[in-house]
């Protein structure tokens, strides 16, 4: 999973701005239904999209499915957190 290019997606769909001065739309975005390792079935949804604009989900959907690798052996583990710092 490329979270960069799943966060792209979102943006296409009107869930964040590239620039400061365009708007955000609340209405719209991903829920994920898979993680990082997770088994994935032919049939299954990897998210739910929620969108207004039609005319955007075609760019949504390329990257957002560019996000992904498929394999048939589950990932290295990588922790959430990789240390703390104390001040």
């Amino acid at each position: 999973m490329n979270a960069e290019r799943i966060g792209t997606a979102a943006q296409i769909l009107g869930a964040g701005r590239a620039t400061k001065e365009e708007s955000i739309d609340p209405s719209v975005g991903l829920v994920m239904k898979k993680r990082l390792g997770d088994f994935v079935r032919a049939d299954e949804p990897l998210c739910v999209m929620y969108v207004n604009d039609e005319s955007k989900l075609n760019a949504a959907l390329e990257m957002f499915h560019s996000a992904f690798e498929y394999s048939g052996k589950k990932p290295d583990y990588r922790p959430m957190v990789y240390d703390v710092v104390r001040a």
